[in-house]
């Protein structure tokens, strides 16, 4: 299933799709993304729901001001945010979604092609809304650099974004401990991919 723009922009669609998907399967989301996702992939150090194990690793968030602030430990699992992870495992997720490697070769293809556009539901157009689409599940970018998969995550003091280059073989993953990590994606994409335009910070921004 395919969320559309809006709920992909507001979160909504990643609770009614969880909601779906345990209705449908009468698992728990964890449960599900442990047997589809995470062993199959796997990723040892990921789970939608706090582990006393993730205690010594832990990276506490810090506010606008640099103030620590307090690790969140959810005890249910949420789709949209409560993800606990390591760039090492994300990164395994990441490269099955550029490469399609481990997923069907439909579900490889709808990670690529544009679902619906990337309407701002009422809200004014943009100068980068011709070149952002979502596929299922992720967002493209119609870049300088060739079709692009990105992503990003927001939790207040934690800011998380991805893209890929699945035409160049490249991508990029930035975990930010702070309110202030969004500020160092569009430079950091400049310095990584190289001297272009990628059209997901601005349509971000806009």
């Amino acid at each position: 299933m395919c969320p559309d723009s809006c709920w992909n922009y507001s979160g909504e669609g990643y609770t009614f799709l969880q909601k779906t998907l345990e209705h449908l399967t009468g698992k728990s989301w964890e449960t599900l993304a442990r047997e589809e996702v995470f062993k199959p992939f796997g990723l040892k150090n990921s789970s939608f729901t706090w582990h006393e194990s993730f205690t010594a690793t832990a990276s506490a968030g810090h506010d606008e001001a640099g103030k620590p602030t307090p690790i969140d430990h959810f005890t249910e699992p949420y789709a949209g945010f409560s993800l606990y992870s390591t760039a090492t495992d994300y990164n395994r997720f990441l490269q099955a979604l550029r490469t399609g490697q481990g997923l069907k070769p439909a579900t490889a293809r709808l990670l690529h092609t544009p679902a619906t556009a990337a309407e701002r539901c009422g809200k004014a157009a943009s100068a980068a809304d011709p070149y952002i689409d979502w596929a299922c599940g992720v967002g493209l970018a119609s870049t300088s650099q060739g079709l692009a998969q990105w992503q990003w995550g927001d939790n207040g003091s934690f800011k998380g974004f991805f893209m890929t280059l699945p035409g160049r073989q490249e991508s990029l993953l930035l975990f930010t401990n702070s309110a202030n990590g969004s500020q160092l994606v569009e430079e950091v994409l400049q310095l990584f991919f190289g001297p272009g335009q990628y059209w997901a910070t601005q349509w971000l921004t806009e």
